[in-house]
């Protein structure tokens, strides 16, 4: 996913400083670190534990791409992401929890009643 903003007006616009906004891109070789990141949602806050690193993918013994991470934060554009490696994960606070507690029960109901819908038989008055 990359990082994208906008602004509603142009003064909104003017008054972004475009070096306080980052990519970062996660990556980690424990699977529990891996789960936790899989399991994060748009406004999540977290406390990550890690360090820059650059990386290349091979695919078949070769080459297929590398990232570069930035080590600057005073860049902007392509190149100017953050490749993090991460040791530790902590979820500090989950944003909208309520809502997506509701949203879940919603769609738990939802086929509970397709389900019964379906099993139990119709009577028709003739």
């Amino acid at each position: 996913m990359a990082c994208s903003f906008e602004a509603k007006s142009q003064e909104a616009w003017n008054a972004f400083n475009m070096t306080e906004a980052s990519n970062n891109h996660m990556v980690t070789d424990d699977p529990s670190v891996a789960r936790s990141l899989k399991a994060l949602r748009i406004g999540d806050q977290i406390r990550v534990r890690g360090y820059l690193v650059d990386y290349t993918v091979f695919k078949d013994g070769r080459p297929g791409g590398t990232r570069v991470s930035s080590e600057v934060r005073t860049d902007t554009g392509n190149g100017a992401c953050e490749v993090l490696y991460v040791e530790s994960l902590d979820l500090l606070g989950s944003a909208n929890r309520a809502w997506r507690i509701t949203y879940k029960a919603g769609l738990i109901l939802l086929l509970l009643s397709v389900l019964a819908w379906i099993a139990l038989p119709v009577k028709y008055n003739d």
